[in-house]
């Protein structure tokens, strides 16, 4: 057990300063920091790498999962590359339709490094996650973990196998599956009315949506935006977060797992307003 979903260990263990690690862009925020950190080269996942990282259940922050064509491309550049995955699979029990598709620790169990966390589905604040690989140096992975935090709090996990032995989590799933698809159709709906510029995908799993304006110099950043709408009472993770390489499109994250479906219009017509407050010009439509 791990006490969180952390790729952190996993990378230090492989990885040294300057080797390359292939991403998706974007991707989750809390990986970059972490390969940021270890000095790491960030390439494309189509690139030659000493390691990819990817969400292939369900994308962070898109909510989507990989097409079976990426899956496919992503395992033919690790085995190419004699490289591993860490396969992030966080989101996959959040599915809309409850079937994710199967792992890629399935695929290749010695080199995939499936890393799964309970903190999406049950309780952030447990903060347990697992490793699952049949990977040679299982071993000095574990021995890494102790060293990064001693152990797993015993506590939360006895909490959870009580909780699981009671039958519980597939009745809890289908309600947060069923939640979360119907707020994600309103939450599109609310974009469409009011920010009809931002592309969005219509997302098959997570908690989140994620909006882009046309390409462009935009006349606003993100994080203006952002202090304007904190300002109307609303808030946004900046689409900067997430980029592994800088671009000119201007981007958010939006949540809807903790928000009441009756507030979800209310907040989008805010974003509104706070983004033509900024910048008058950048109308519906305009």
């Amino acid at each position: 057990m791990l006490n969180k979903r952390s790729p952190l260990p996993l990378a230090r263990s492989f990885l040294s300063a300057g080797d390359r690690i292939g991403l998706r862009d974007p991707t989750y925020p809390g990986a970059l920091d972490i390969f940021r950190g270890l000095e790491l080269e960030l390439v494309s996942s189509t690139s030659p790498a000493r390691a990819y990282y990817a969400q292939p259940a369900i994308e962070n922050p898109n909510g989507n999962p990989l097409r079976e064509f990426e899956r496919r491309a992503l395992l033919e550049a690790a085995q190419g590359a004699s490289a591993i995955i860490i396969e992030d699979d966080a989101y996959a029990e959040t599915i809309f339709d409850g079937r994710p598709a199967r792992p890629l620790l399935a695929e290749d169990p010695e080199r995939v490094l499936h890393i799964g966390t309970l903190s999406k589905i049950l309780c952030p604040g447990l903060r347990i996650g697992w490793l699952v690989t049949r990977h040679p140096k299982f071993s000095e992975l574990v021995s890494e973990k102790q060293q990064t935090d001693l152990q797993a709090a015993p506590l939360t996990q006895r909490i959870v196998i009580e909780y699981l032995r009671g039958g519980h989590l597939d009745q809890h799933l289908t309600r947060i599956r069923c939640d979360y698809a119907r707020k994600a159709r309103t939450l599109r709906k609310a974009i469409a009315r009011h920010l009809p510029e931002f592309s969005v995908q219509e997302p098959e799993g997570g908690f989140s949506l994620w909006l882009e304006d046309r390409p462009g110099d935009p006349r606003v950043s993100d994080l203006e935006w952002l202090s304007a709408a904190v300002q109307r009472g609303v808030s946004f993770d900046p689409g900067r977060s997430f980029r592994v390489w800088p671009s000119d499109r201007l981007a958010l994250r939006l949540c809807y797992s903790s928000v009441a479906e009756d507030a979800i219009e209310r907040g989008v017509r805010r974003l509104e307003e706070a983004l033509r407050a900024l910048s008058p010009d950048k109308r519906p439509g305009a």
